[in-house]
């Protein structure tokens, strides 16, 4: 199966877009929203649920943050978004954006199980990747 992006992660990408904005209007400053998942939904070992982890993909998603790929010409970086505990099935979400050379420095600074790229426990991915985290 070739890799396909998740639908529900599509789905978010117009909410993570509005909220991407409202950071870069504000580089460095938090901005905050909250993701209500669906009753009972399952949480994986990263401590998300389906819904929340599609709208951390879509926020990683868009055109304007830049991955961790040579062929990503996104102009802000966002370290990991920081999630609240849950209060029944909504959960708060925190992000900041950095321009590339101040995130650099802040990845730089970071303990290597904290990058992205070295930690398993936060990456995920589309259909038929295999970091696929729901079936």
């Amino acid at each position: 199966m070739t890799y396909a992006r998740d639908p529900l992660s599509i789905q978010f990408d117009p909410d993570a877009a509005d909220m991407i904005s409202r950071a870069i209007a504000s580089p460095g400053k938090t901005v905050t929203r909250f993701v209500e998942s669906r009753p009972r939904e399952p949480v994986d070992a990263g401590g998300l649920t389906r819904t929340e982890r599609a709208f951390q993909r879509a926020l990683y998603h868009d055109p304007r943050i830049r991955k961790p790929r040579k062929n990503s010409p996104g102009e802000w970086s966002m370290p990991q978004p920081e999630w609240s505990p849950r209060l029944g099935g909504t959960r708060l979400v925190r992000i900041r954006v950095f321009s590339d050379t101040s995130a650099a420095y802040h990845a730089r600074r970071m303990p290597r199980s904290d990058q992205w790229q070295h930690n398993g426990r936060l990456q995920s991915g589309g259909q038929g990747s295999p970091k696929q985290r729901f079936g």
